[in-house]
C-alpha cells in the first residue's frame, strides 16, 4: 500500500512538472517570437529651438552632420517604446511608462543579447538649440554640439567633447563627468559619487562640485586670469585661492582631490 502511494505521488509530481515545463515553454515561445526592432524616424529641424530627451534605461548619443533633419535611431520591443514628437518648436523623446504597455510578467524576461539600449540622435551642424537631456540608467555622450545644455544622469556617465556652448550644466549622481575640448560662457559640473575630469576647456565662469570623487583637468587659460575659490574637506588640493581675476573658478570637494592645471603661463 505504501509503495502504491509513493508511485502515485511520484506520478503527480511528474505531471505537475510537465505542466510547469509546458507553461514555461509556451512563455518562452512568446518571448522568442518578437525581438527588439530597430527604428529610424526623421523630423524637420526648421523652427526647432529645444531638444528634450528623457529616458529610463538607455544611453543617449548625440552627433551632428550635414543634414536639414533631426534623425533618431532606437530599438523598440514588447516592453519598450517611446513617445517622439516635434511640436511648437520642441523635439521631445520620452520613454513610455510601463503602465501603458500592458505586458505580462514574462515579457520582461529579456533573452536578446544585442545592445538595444542606445538612442542615437543626429542633428544639423548649424542647429544651436536648448538641450535638456536626462537618463536614469544610461550614459549621455555628445560631440560637436552648440547651444545651451542641461545634462543629468542618475546612474551613468556624461561625456561631452569638441563642443561650444553658451551655458553648460552637468549633473551626475553615480557616474563620471568627462569634458574634452569644450567651451562655455558659463560651465558647471556637479557629481555626487564619481569623478569630474576635463581637458582643454575654456569658460568665463566655471564651478565644479563633488561629494565623493576627484576633480581634475586642464584649463586653456592662464591661472592669473581667474578669481579662484578652491577647497576640499578630505583630500589634496593644488590650487590656492586668489582674487581680482577677469574670470571665475570655483572647485569644491567633500571627499576627494582637486588637481587643476592651466595650459598657459
Amino acid at each position: 500500500m505504501k509503495s502504491k502511494k509513493i508511485i502515485m505521488l511520484t506520478a503527480g509530481i511528474l505531471l505537475l512538472g510537465g505542466i510547469i515545463i509546458a507553461g514555461a515553454a509556451a512563455a518562452m515561445g512568446a518571448l522568442t517570437k518578437t525581438g527588439p526592432v530597430l527604428q529610424t524616424k526623421s523630423f524637420p529641424s526648421e523652427g526647432v529651438f529645444k531638444i528634450d530627451i528623457d529616458l529610463s534605461f538607455d544611453d543617449i548619443y548625440i552627433t551632428t552632420k550635414d543634414t536639414s533633419e533631426i534623425k533618431v535611431t532606437y530599438y523598440t520591443g514588447k516592453t519598450k517604446d517611446y513617445r517622439i514628437s516635434t511640436e511648437d518648436g520642441v523635439f521631445t523623446m520620452q520613454t513610455m511608462p510601463a503602465s501603458e504597455l500592458n505586458k505580462r510578467w514574462y515579457d520582461y524576461i529579456d533573452i536578446n543579447f544585442r545592445n538595444t539600449g542606445r538612442v542615437t540622435v543626429e542633428l544639423p551642424k548649424d542647429l544651436a538649440p536648448e538641450f535638456d537631456l536626462h537618463t536614469d540608467y544610461g550614459d549621455i555622450k555628445a560631440t560637436n554640439l552648440q547651444g545651451t545644455v542641461h545634462a543629468s544622469a542618475n546612474a551613468g556617465d556624461i561625456e561631452l567633447e569638441r563642443s561650444a556652448f553658451l551655458k553648460l550644466e552637468c549633473v551626475a549622481e553615480f557616474g563620471d563627468i568627462d569634458l574634452e575640448d569644450v567651451s562655455a560662457d558659463v560651465l558647471s559640473a556637479d557629481n555626487s559619487c564619481g569623478d569630474i575630469d576635463f581637458e582643454n576647456i575654456v569658460s568665463n565662469s566655471m564651478r565644479f562640485s563633488c561629494q565623493f570623487g576627484d576633480i581634475s583637468g586642464t584649463i586653456n587659460a592662464a591661472k592669473s586670469e581667474f578669481t579662484i575659490s578652491a577647497k576640499t574637506e578630505f583630500g589634496d588640493c593644488n590650487l590656492s585661492n586668489q582674487a581680482n581675476g577677469l574670470y571665475d573658478l570655483t572647485a569644491e570637494n567633500e571627499c576627494g582631490d582637486i588637481k587643476i592645471k592651466f595650459n598657459r603661463p
